[in-house]
């Protein structure tokens, strides 16, 4: 049987945007250090066993029920 897993790392800050591929298929490509961000915190979610992590970054552009709904893990 098989299991799909999604992950997501979520951050706010500044990117440019890319077009790579041929004219078939054309994907979209994010560079800059925020992106970098997104990556390594979406890579955490194995560590701490999550499907979702936010940065403070992200959390404190929150409503106050938003936040109220979050757990800081770090």
């Amino acid at each position: 049987m098989y299991k799909t897993e999604v992950t997501f790392g979520i951050h706010v800050g500044h990117s440019i945007e890319g077009s790579i591929g041929t004219e078939m298929k054309v994907d979209p490509l994010f560079l800059s250090p925020d992106m970098m961000i997104c990556s390594r915190i979406e890579d955490l979610n194995d560590k701490y066993k999550t499907s979702i992590l936010l940065t403070g970054d992200f959390v404190d552009l929150l409503s106050f029920k938003g936040q109220a709904s979050v757990r800081q893990i770090d």
